[in-house]
């Protein structure tokens, strides 16, 4: 994905900008779409080395993506 590339999770989203250590608490990468007019984000925390399971991390992770989609994210384009 290069910036002016197409987002493929965004039909046909033209990717705008890419923001390394947002404001957000998932904050690793946040690729800008546009989308028809819209500005969508797409939010990514990136981690080398995660277990799905009940451990520190991943309970981290989970409550951080959690506190973001209820605080921050426009839920019906992010």
């Amino acid at each position: 994905m290069i910036i002016g590339g197409f987002a493929p999770c965004f039909g046909n989203g033209k990717i705008i900008g890419i923001e390394l250590q947002g404001d957000s608490k998932v904050d690793d990468i946040v690729v800008k779409i546009d989308e028809d007019a819209i500005i969508k984000k797409l939010y990514c925390q990136i981690k080398t080395n995660i277990t799905f399971s009940d451990n520190e991390v991943f309970n981290k992770v989970i409550k951080q993506c959690w506190d973001d989609f209820n605080t921050i994210l426009d839920k019906k384009n992010d």
